[in-house]
C-alpha cells in the first residue's frame, strides 16, 4: 500500500495519481505512522505543501538529496524509511529527448520557487548547462543556487528583474515556470514576449492552468517545445507505480 501525507482536496499530484490508478491512503499523523508504519506499508509520498517539510521527516538524508533540500516521497526497505525524489529520474529521462536540439551555452531561466524545480535544475545542470537565471520576487530559488554552487563547479547564477527579462534576447534556451497558482504569477505580461528564449527552446510549466501553453499554441512555433505539469506528474506515478 502506498500512503499519503498532505492536502487531498486541492492537490493535482493527488488528483494526478489517482486518476493513473494510484489507491492513495491518507494519514493524518505523519510522526507516528513513520514510528509504527502499518505491515502493508511500502511508500509515503507528500503533496505539493508538504515537499518543503519532507526531509524534517526523514531518519536519514541519502546524498543525492542534500543539495535539493527536498524529496517528493518515503520508500520502506528492510525496514527502514528512505527518502527518495522521483523528479530526479523523470526528468532525466524526459529531458533526454530533448538533448540533442537545446544549446547549453544558453542559460536556464527559472521562475518561481517551487521545489521540483530544483531536480529540473540539477538536471540540466548535469546535461551542461551552467548559466542560470532566476526570476522570483522572494529570491529563494537563487538563495537555494548561491548555496549549493559551491558543489556545483563553474555554475553562474544571476537574479533578474521584471525590466531586465524585457531587454533580453535569446539569452535562455530553457524555461522553468516553477509557480503552481495563476494567481501567484507576477511577470505573465513579461513571460508572454517569449523575446529571452532562444531557438529551438524547451518550457517546462508547473501550471495546471497554462497562460504559456496559450501562448505557444497562438504562435504555432515548432521550435518552442512544451512540456505540461500534466506529463510530468503522471510520469512520477509511473515511477512510483514500478518501484513499489
Amino acid at each position: 500500500m502506498i500512503y499519503w501525507f498532505g492536502d487531498t482536496e486541492h492537490s493535482v499530484r493527488f488528483r494526478i495519481f489517482g486518476q493513473e490508478g494510484m489507491n492513495l491512503k491518507p494519514v493524518e499523523e505523519i510522526e507516528s505512522f513513520l514510528k509504527s508504519p502499518p505491515k502493508d506499508a511500502e511508500a509515503l509520498l507528500f503533496s505539493e505543501t508538504q515537499m518543503s517539510k519532507s526531509l524534517g521527516f526523514a531518519p536519514f538524508v541519502p546524498e543525492n538529496l542534500i543539495s535539493l533540500k527536498f524529496c517528493d516521497g518515503f520508500r520502506f526497505e528492510n525496514k527502514k524509511w528512505v527518502p527518495v525524489c522521483s523528479y530526479l529520474d523523470v526528468f532525466k529521462k524526459v529531458f533526454s529527448s530533448s538533448s540533442h536540439f537545446l544549446d547549453t551555452s544558453k542559460a536556464v531561466l527559472v521562475v518561481g520557487d517551487l521545489e521540483p524545480a530544483r531536480a529540473a535544475v540539477m538536471t540540466f545542470f548535469k546535461m551542461g548547462f551552467r548559466d542560470f537565471m532566476t526570476l522570483n520576487q522572494d529570491k529563494k530559488t537563487s538563495t537555494w543556487l548561491e548555496g549549493v554552487k559551491k558543489g556545483l563547479f563553474g555554475i553562474q547564477v544571476q537574479n533578474l528583474g521584471s525590466r531586465d527579462l524585457v531587454n533580453l534576447s535569446g539569452n535562455a534556451s530553457v524555461l522553468i515556470n516553477a509557480v503552481y497558482d495563476p494567481g501567484e504569477v507576477q511577470f505573465q505580461q513579461e513571460l508572454s514576449y517569449l523575446n529571452f528564449l532562444y531557438r529551438p527552446a524547451l518550457i517546462l510549466d508547473f501550471m495546471s492552468e497554462s497562460f504559456l501553453f496559450n501562448v505557444v499554441e497562438e504562435t504555432q512555433e515548432k521550435e518552442l517545445k512544451f512540456l505540461h505539469r500534466e506529463l510530468i506528474e503522471k510520469s512520477c506515478a509511473l515511477w512510483w507505480k514500478t518501484k513499489n
